[in-house]
């Protein structure tokens, strides 16, 4: 019970870390930093830092979970300590905690009784048991996730073909006291919001067909429990893009640096279910990087040595959001391919994705 509560102490006092602070513990004495981390978390903060997994699931056999490791480029499968065999997990996505707890995000189909439910499910890596946390506040598909500071923040991301909805669900899950909070609804609809990212105190959402994109300041927020919020200085904040930008299904989201943010999009294989405004740029566009500058809230694409734009050459839908940068370039899993764009000599390299994600099932 000891070693339970100091970890989880240490738990409560990491999730306000930074990764630079999180370097400068490293940096103390050896025989000091022992005395205080446990053992089992210094690799914790180890792969923390160097980001060098992708974790994943299997959506046609529940009982199998993936992470990628990418020093070595090759998928792991990993045995589940239990299974359910008529659960069907669907529109999933994983999200790494400070101490490097895996929480996978988003629904399970139960066959028998025709039941969806959205839960926070939590994969132990020691034992590989996979464990419900606690249910998503409402039900929908391709929610965008982000985790930040013990928190996972989550997005809406479903339209309604047949009922078009002007209103978008937001929440935030508390990881240590394993509760929901509803935040501030973003009340505009612009396609599916099937991505978010978090800079500089502000949540930031993006969507596919893209003629603005919302943010929400999260200090207004607090860390208290309570749901009432002043809806008069707690809202959205909605910022215009001229022209409009076209980001296909399932794009991709990811955080260079304090000001920067890279966009690009998804495959355009669900382009007829979209019913919005007409899209004003082509489709081959979406799949061009794109920086979001966040000094002047403006949008730039990426261009090589010739000229030409830097763009996700075969398209690849990016279910997970699952980025990371390693030793300078960023590795990006689609749902075909991984991705690795390496900003600086603006190249993109293209590996086949062999994990599995029930292809035919998108």
């Amino acid at each position: 019970m000891s070693q339970f509560l100091r970890s989880s102490s240490i738990h409560e006092i990491l999730a306000f870390f930074g990764d630079l602070e999180k370097t400068r513990l490293q940096s103390i004495s050896r025989m000091f930093y022992d005395k205080i981390i446990p053992s089992s978390l210094q690799q914790c903060f180890l792969s923390l830092l160097t980001k060098d997994k992708f974790f994943s699931y299997s959506k046609e056999q529940g009982d199998i979970l993936y992470y990628y490791d990418i020093p070595t480029r090759t998928w792991i499968d990993v045995k589940a300590a239990n299974h359910q065999e008529h659960y069907i997990y669907y529109s999933m996505s994983a999200v790494v905690t400070d101490l490097n707890r895996v929480l996978l995000i988003g629904g399970s189909f139960d066959p028998e009784f025709e039941q969806y439910t959205d839960a926070v499910y939590d994969w132990n890596q020691i034992t590989n048991r996979i464990q419900p946390l606690s249910n998503v506040p409402f039900v929908s598909f391709d929610n965008g996730f982000f985790y930040y500071r013990g928190y996972v923040y989550i997005i809406e991301g479903h339209v309604d073909l047949f009922n078009q909805s002007t209103v978008r669900k937001t929440a935030r899950f508390n990881v240590l006291g394993n509760y929901w909070q509803t935040l501030p609804s973003l009340n505009h609809a612009n396609g599916k919001f099937n991505m978010c990212a978090f800079k500089n105190g502000f949540i930031y959402a993006f969507c596919e067909q893209m003629s603005s994109f919302y943010r929400l300041n999260s200090n207004l927020l607090g860390f208290e429990r309570s749901t009432n919020w002043d809806l008069q200085y707690i809202q959205w904040e909605r910022i215009l893009i001229k022209p409009s930008v076209y980001f296909g299904f399932k794009m991709a989201v990811f955080g260079l640096n304090d000001n920067q943010i890279l966009l690009f999009g998804g495959d355009d294989e669900f382009n007829n279910q979209i019913t919005h405004s007409p899209i004003s740029k082509e489709f081959s566009d979406a799949n061009a990087l794109k920086i979001l500058d966040l000094t002047d809230l403006s949008l730039h694409k990426i261009v090589d040595d010739a000229n030409q734009d830097l763009k996700i050459e075969l398209p690849d839908m990016f279910y997970f959001n699952q980025l990371s940068e390693y030793n300078g370039k960023i590795y990006a899993l689609g749902k075909d391919h991984i991705h690795i764009i390496n900003l600086s000599k603006k190249e993109i390299e293209i590996i086949k994705d062999d994990g599995d994600y029930n292809e035919e099932d998108y």
